[in-house]
C-alpha cells in the first residue's frame, strides 16, 4: 500500500485520471480519494530517530492503520518527518493537539 498525500484537488483528480487501472509490474493500480482527517504529517523528528521510535511515539495516541518515515537515500537517516494514518479520526485529532 501507499499513502500519498496531495495538496489539492486538482492534483488528486489528476492522479485519479493517470494512473487509476494504469498497470505497473504486471498489477493494476487502484487510485481513490480518501478521507485525510485520520492522516498526520509529523515534522521536526531528529535525524537519528528510527522507525520503531517514530510507531512507538504515534502509537501512544491511539491505534494505526500504518505509518512510515521518510528517509535521505544517501545517509540512511530519517529527513526529519513521516506520515501517521490512524485508525480514528479522534486519535489523530489527540495527536495533532499534543505532537
Amino acid at each position: 500500500d501507499a499513502l500519498p498525500i496531495l495538496l489539492n484537488g486538482e492534483q488528486a483528480q489528476n492522479a485519479i485520471q493517470r494512473f487509476h487501472e494504469y498497470v505497473l509490474r504486471d498489477k493494476e493500480i487502484s487510485v481513490q480519494l480518501q478521507p485525510t482527517d485520520a492522516v498526520l504529517c509529523v515534522t521536526n523528528l531528529p535525524p537519528s530517530f528510527t522507525l520503531q521510535e517514530f510507531e512507538d511515539l504515534v502509537r501512544s495516541y491511539g491505534n494505526i492503520e500504518r505509518c512510515f518515515l521518510v528517509y535521505n537515500e544517501v545517509t540512511g537517516q530519517s529527513k526529519g518527518y513521516g506520515f501517521v494514518e490512524y485508525m480514528k479520526k479522534d486519535f489523530a485529532a489527540k495527536a495533532r493537539q499534543e505532537l
